[in-house]
């Protein structure tokens, strides 16, 4: 029956706009074969079937983030409220809230060609953006922006060495951490003034902070993650050595610590654990982002091989749900604030969405289709030895 259910699942996928009932029935079949026999909640087939059927209908839960010219290097979402922040290599920076069941952008600040954002983040409150990335420098030195997001009034904090990498708000919301001087530097802004915190001893391609705000972690271009303790004047220590370049670093709610390297390889250890690791296996080039959602249900990732890929952090054993219904690269990745969906910014000037809850996806089908399949139906795509049943209840058998 699972693997019944799974080639249900495949074969929705194949099935033509024009045949978008049989596309739904389909899904759902396969989903009800799937949870009545007790196969894995996450299964990629499945999950893929219900995400076309429900995108065929152009439900909300899946519409890009458009409203961009150039590609999407940051996405960031409150943490509390309910709004998505945007940005692309010209600079130009979209707000997104809901309104009735779509998101709804507004400009923060239009394009500006000379403005790459590597990065962005926002404060709890929602009243302040800091961007950050390759804008116009001064005998070497550049400069963040800090945005209301009310007003959208911008002002420029001076003393970055050369191009900012990543930016990231603490906590408590009265400072933010920038990586900057190539990778070597990590400077602290109470929103007025800069001072640098750490000059590391090695290239750091990514840092992270844990949710309490008291050690900040690095990802060392010589294969090495690095603590900083932010209580002790930062002092370095060397927690794990991948032996292979890191290229991103993320950490949990409750502290673990998830890198992704040059090989395409995902490891994931405790923050002050025992030292034993998990290996996350399925990208094939390097990984471009990482991210925990604030749940800490799953892990999202992209990589270079052009996917995306969710990862169901209660069985981490199963293949992940592989995301790659867009045709060129992906930048970055989060999550919805609620959790709710995956979002991915991209290349082709949109932000892409993928629901992570695949009960929402299935609840939305039955109500998206006007009946169930027919008996010549379900012994074409199900099988002629398998009882008819209706895939949706509040139809007729067959209408």
């Amino acid at each position: 029956m699972l693997a019944i259910g799974k080639s249900m699942a495949i074969k929705s996928t194949q099935l033509r706009s024009e045949q978008a009932t049989l596309k739904g029935q389909l899904a759902q079949q396969a989903y009800i074969f799937n949870s009545d026999n007790e196969g894995d909640k996450y299964d990629n087939d499945i999950f893929n079937g219900l995400y076309y059927a429900i995108k065929e209908f152009g439900d909300p839960l899946v519409e890009s983030l458009g409203g961009h010219e150039k590609g999407i290097r940051a996405v960031a979402s409150s943490s509390t409220g309910n709004l998505i922040f945007t940005s692309d290599t010209q600079g130009k920076i979209l707000k997104w809230s809901i309104q009735g069941v779509n998101r709804v952008a507004d400009t923060i600040i239009q394009a500006r060609p000379d403005h790459l954002i590597r990065s962005i983040d926002v404060t709890s409150t929602n009243s302040q953006l800091v961007a950050a990335g390759e804008f116009p420098k001064t005998d070497g030195l550049s400069y963040v922006e800090v945005f209301d997001v009310m007003s959208g009034t911008k002002k420029e904090l001076n003393g970055f060495d050369g191009d900012v990498w990543n930016v990231m708000v603490a906590p408590d919301d009265q400072s933010f951490y920038a990586l900057d001087g190539a990778g070597k530097s990590i400077k602290q802004s109470d929103f007025n003034t800069v001072n640098t915190v750490v000059n590391a001893s090695v290239r750091l391609n990514d840092i992270a902070l844990s949710e309490d705000g008291k050690y900040m972690v690095g990802a060392g271009n010589n294969g090495k993650v690095y603590l900083f303790d932010i209580a002790n004047a930062y002092s370095e220590s060397v927690i794990y050595d991948n032996r292979v370049k890191i290229l991103n670093i993320a950490i949990s709610s409750d502290n673990e610590i998830g890198i992704g390297d040059e090989n395409g390889i995902i490891k994931l250890f405790e923050l002050f654990g025992n030292g034993n690791t998990t290996r996350l296996v399925g990208h094939s080039s390097p990984i471009e982002d990482i991210k925990y959602s604030t749940d800490g249900r799953f892990i999202a990732s992209a990589a270079r091989d052009k996917t995306v890929r969710l990862w169901n952090r209660t069985n981490l054993t199963a293949q992940p749900i592989t995301l790659d219904d867009h045709p060129d690269w992906v930048f970055t990745v989060a999550f919805s604030p609620d959790n709710s969906q995956v979002l991915a910014g991209t290349k082709e000037q949109i932000v892409r969405a993928w629901p992570t809850d695949i009960e929402v996806m299935a609840d939305k089908i039955c109500s998206k289709i006007d009946g169930n399949m027919s008996q010549d139906e379900w012994d074409t795509y199900v099988a002629e030895d398998i009882d008819y049943e209706k895939t949706c209840k509040q139809y007729e058998e067959g209408e």
